[in-house]
């Protein structure tokens, strides 16, 4: 199979994220015409270039700075941009983010370099890929199979194969030959050339200041915020209730919210 031919998957949000240099023409010139949405690099090279909607992915720019988040999330394009005045380095992104409800990836270009993760839970992961010598990312591994032609992984199918789980970190990683998955908590960065492929933390965990009883109003604040972003008031709302606390809670924050729940819960 000749790369760059064949299906691509199309349906719903997907997006690929592209070095701000001429080695990335290549993955360009395969991907142009299969998407349906493109966002620059200030330079005018293509950045993000995918299909979504205007509320799947929001994009904010200032000067050589651009800045999207692709999912639930709390910030409009308005505050986005509002954030973006601090922002200089990759280092900077995580703090233009702080206190952000939602599950979201977070997408950034500054003056080239390309910083890029998905949520901390793993529900949004990102994945990359070498092509002709230049890293290129996607959220949808099969995208980047896709455009590699990759073979199936026989190690990850037979893992699979046997048995209905696998434990981490052999659960997140990708099926096919030469795409990697980027760990949840770790982040992205690819300079203009789309060298690397250089993963470092984002996230650690905050240092313990608070007790049990402190903290649980917090966490049902942020546990209210997320779920509303999530729900339309009176609009029917698919739900695990498997009658564990975590999807008691959140089947019960849905309909405070105004969802209209169908549930359902596997045994076993």
């Amino acid at each position: 199979m000749t790369p760059g031919r064949g299906p691509v998957p199309r349906a719903g949000c997907w997006f690929t994220v592209l070095p701000d240099g001429p080695h990335a023409s290549t993955a360009v010139r395969r991907l142009r015409g299969r998407g349906c949405r493109t966002v620059a690099h200030a330079s005018g090279r293509p950045w993000l270039l995918g299909c979504w909607t205007d509320d799947e992915l929001v994009v904010a720019c200032q000067g050589e700075v651009r800045l999207a988040v692709a999912g639930p999330c709390s910030l409009g394009g308005a505050e986005l941009a509002g954030r973006l005045r601090g922002v200089r380095s990759p280092f900077d992104v995580e703090d233009a983010l702080r206190g952000a409800h939602g599950g979201f990836h977070v997408l950034a270009s500054l003056a080239g370099e390309v910083y890029a993760r998905g949520s901390l839970s793993g529900a949004r992961r990102l994945y990359w890929t070498s092509v002709d010598g230049t890293a290129v990312a996607a959220d949808r591994a099969r995208t980047l199979a896709w455009l590699t032609d990759a073979d199936p992984d026989p190690a990850q199918l037979a893992a699979r194969l046997a048995g209905p789980g696998l434990p981490y970190p052999l659960d997140g990683g990708a099926m096919w030959c030469g795409v990697h998955t980027v760990p949840p908590g770790d982040a992205l960065r690819l300079d203009r050339d789309g060298n690397g492929g250089a993963v470092r933390r984002w996230w650690l965990p905050p240092p313990v200041g608070l007790s049990v009883a402190e903290g649980a109003p917090g966490l049902l604040a942020a546990l209210r915020e997320a779920v509303s972003l999530r729900v339309t008031p009176g609009r029917a709302l698919g739900a695990d209730l498997s009658g564990g606390p975590a999807a008691t809670a959140l089947c019960l924050l849905a309909a405070e919210a105004g969802a209209r729940l169908v549930t359902s819960g596997a045994p076993g």
